[in-house]
């Protein structure tokens, strides 16, 4: 059977009626007029909304193709939405939209992949291919548990058909267990009421865990090449019978925690060239099976080793610490672009007299 959209509430009606001028008002009356919201619905209640093609006056076009779903699934072809102004370069585009999804009481999930993403706002273009988003939420009545998932092919970007960023072959998973809320909601509402220690004190006797993994090929960001190869794996979980807001060590916070990071050889180098771990500079790059350079992070009872060398002792109290990481880091990052700067003005001197500075 087919289904007609011609009418909106009584107020909402009236409302667009008295806006006589506005132009997107008036769009919408005779829209629903036309009847040009159509939709087939089937026994199965599987149904297929006709294909769209307006445009709002001086606002924006509008085109939906091959819009289709059921219960637990919609899809569209195509979706475009442009910018009607001649002064605008805007557009939007999505190609190969389908999200499948089930609700319950309990659980929640939905998959969602858009073969093609196009984005252009004035002279900055975005593509985005083959993106793929996963999300699972399951509650208990004190718990949250989740999963999340997104990766895609590539991302560009380009400025002035300049091509500004490129990204290859991403994924990132997110897991999250024992979250003390009854929804999401309740989350929320710690946040808004600013409940801050309240909520940490009932995340660390919840014995709250995160796991996160992740992959990357080629990154390359104004023309610089970041990485070629870039894996992580990191877990922890927080100590049940510590204290985040009183803590005086590590283990105080977490109950385990490990981080692996692996990285082609020369990412690697550039890496600790750039780390300089000062104190730690006997800390080396574990060689693994498949050419890669491994950095590996762990929390034992007597403090934090990094490659098998501990660098921070048990009794360290955890503040102090993360602010010498942050000062050596920022430092050394500093120094390291200073570097750079003095490397790039000697070549381009270079280029420019043909003289070996």
């Amino acid at each position: 059977s087919n289904v007609y959209l011609t009418n909106l509430s009584t107020k909402t009606m009236y409302n667009l009626g008295q806006e006589v001028d506005n132009e997107t008002s008036k769009w919408l009356l005779d829209f629903l007029k036309n009847r040009k919201l159509q939709v087939n619905i089937n026994e199965k209640k599987e149904y297929k909304v006709a294909d769209i093609d307006t445009v709002i006056p001086n606002e924006i076009f509008i085109t939906i193709r091959n819009w289709t779903g059921n219960e637990n699934n919609f899809a569209i072809t195509t979706l475009k939405l442009s910018s009607a102004k001649d002064s605008l370069k805007e557009f939007l585009l999505l190609n190969n939209l389908n999200v499948d999804y089930e609700i319950t009481p309990e659980k929640e999930s939905s998959k969602t992949t858009i073969s093609g993403i196009e984005f252009q706002e004035s002279d900055n273009f975005l593509n985005i291919k083959n993106l793929v988003m996963n999300s699972n939420y399951e509650k208990t009545d004190k718990n949250i548990n989740t999963q999340s998932e997104i990766s895609f092919d590539e991302v560009v970007s380009k400025t002035n058909n300049e091509e500004t960023m490129n990204l290859k072959n991403s994924s990132l998973k997110l897991n999250i267990n024992n979250l003390p809320a009854k929804n999401f909601d309740e989350v929320a509402e710690y946040l808004k009421t600013q409940k801050f220690d309240e909520y940490l004190k009932a995340l660390v006797q919840n014995g709250t865990t995160l796991q996160s993994s992740g992959n990357a090929l080629s990154y390359v960001i104004k023309n610089q090449k970041i990485f070629n190869t870039l894996k992580f794996d990191l877990s922890l979980g927080l100590n049940k019978n510590g204290s985040i807001l009183e803590a005086k060590k590590v283990n105080d916070i977490l109950d385990n925690a490990k981080l692996i990071i692996d990285l082609d050889t020369q990412t690697a180098e550039n890496l600790k060239t750039l780390l300089n771990l000062k104190q730690n500079s006997d800390v080396n790059f574990i060689e693994t099976a498949n050419n890669l350079k491994r950095f590996e992070a762990v929390l034992k009872l007597d403090g934090v080793y990094v490659n098998d060398k501990k660098v921070v002792e048990e009794n360290d109290d955890p503040a102090t610490n993360l602010n010498k990481i942050v000062d050596n880091l920022t430092n050394n990052v500093i120094t390291n672009n200073e570097k750079i700067t003095n490397i790039t003005n000697a070549r381009n001197t270079t280029n420019e007299n043909g003289i070996k500075k």
